[in-house]
């Protein structure tokens, strides 16, 4: 069906109606409502998802509140200073304010020493830059190592792309020297990050800690489903469904955790906490796919049994306020499921009792 509206779409005609739509069809057929702009929406969408889809949530507005005041002052700045190329301001604002990219605070300073090494590695080369052949053969090879650059580290990416600029910059507008080119580069670079650092990050409290709490508490809420529709024997389709959401949720958490370990004191610190609690909580997740995987669909509905109690304790641990604890304390024998003969139930009770110690509730 997206085959087919790529395809409609190309040719800005619309395909014949999506008529019974179930499942992701419902889905699908909301995006192309709102691809031909329908004044009536599709009602098949359950409400609580019609609501979700509509409203962005805090985070985002948070994110997208702070790039819109940096931006404006990088902005501001631009009109107020006579800087050459000044639109490298506000660029290196919305480059570091990316809220996908991770840290702010590192992004910023990675970027100005990335900048500073490339304005430098330009300013030695100079003389060689002046043939042209000689030039193209540098931008090539500079553009040629950019993935593996932006793959090693962001500084990295930073120090090979900041020579390309300035290389074609120089090649197209030959009036300003490339010294001079890279002195303004330096200059836009720091004011820009100078602006994301103090009104996009040290200003905004919510920007200096770490989310990490409620993302595993949704983590965890979606292990404990998961685990009791697998304990009661719910259909294969309600428990796939339950297994994608448990380990998307994980995912978010180790994201979120990943981007907050380059942040500087006490955001790096505590995300350095949360990384045995996360990868326990994960070692938990193949632990009920595990028993999840022993069931065959014909078996008859098992009792939830020591499953269905690890479920509930899986459940009263997302319900608990907690937060990392860096202590180191012995893993307490499992409360429910030790002796249970399935071993999978065995192996998550093992996997329960060694992430109980790690959280304080």
């Amino acid at each position: 069906r997206l085959d087919t509206c790529a395809a409609a779409l190309a040719r800005s005609r619309r395909p014949a109606p999506l008529e019974a739509a179930e499942g992701t069809l419902v889905r699908v057929r909301t995006l192309e409502s709102a691809i031909w702009g329908d004044p009536d929406p599709p009602s098949g969408l359950p409400a609580r998802e019609r609501v979700r889809l509509k409203l962005p949530g805090p985070q985002l507005l948070g994110a997208s509140g702070r790039l819109a005041l940096c931006t404006a002052l990088a902005f501001a700045v631009d009109l107020a200073v006579p800087l050459d190329h000044g639109y490298w301001v506000p660029l290196t604002v919305a480059i570091v304010m990316k809220p996908d990219l991770g840290s702010v605070f590192a992004r910023a300073v990675l970027r100005f020493a990335g900048t500073i090494g490339g304005v430098a590695l330009v300013a030695l080369a100079t003389p060689l830059l002046r043939d042209p052949v000689v030039a193209s053969a540098v931008v090539g090879a500079l553009a040629a190592v950019v993935p593996w650059a932006a793959a090693r580290s962001y500084v990295l990416q930073a120090f090979v792309t900041t020579p390309v600029m300035m290389v074609l910059i120089d090649v197209t507008a030959p009036a300003t020297p490339v010294l001079e080119l890279g002195a303004a580069r330096v200059a836009a670079t720091a004011i820009g990050g100078a602006i994301a650092i103090v009104a996009g990050y040290l200003i905004w409290p919510s920007a200096r800690h770490p989310r990490i709490a409620a993302a595993f508490e949704s983590a965890l809420v979606g292990l404990a489903r998961y685990a009791r529709h697998t304990a009661v024997g719910a259909p294969a389709e309600t428990i796939a469904q339950d297994r994608r959401e448990a380990y998307r949720r994980l995912s978010d958490t180790r994201v979120q955790l990943q981007r907050m370990l380059s942040e500087p004191p006490p955001a790096g610190a505590e995300a350095y906490a949360w990384i045995p609690v996360v990868a326990a909580a994960e070692r938990v997740a193949d632990r009920i796919t595990g028993a999840s995987a022993a069931r065959t669909p014909d078996a008859p509905v098992p009792s939830p049994g020591a499953l269905g109690e690890l479920a509930g304790e899986l459940a009263q641990m997302a319900s608990a306020r907690h937060a990392p604890d860096t202590a180191q304390r012995p893993s307490r024998p499992p409360a429910h499921g030790g002796d249970d003969p399935d071993p999978a139930v065995r192996d998550l009770a093992d996997e329960l009792a060694s992430l109980r110690p790690m959280v304080v509730r």
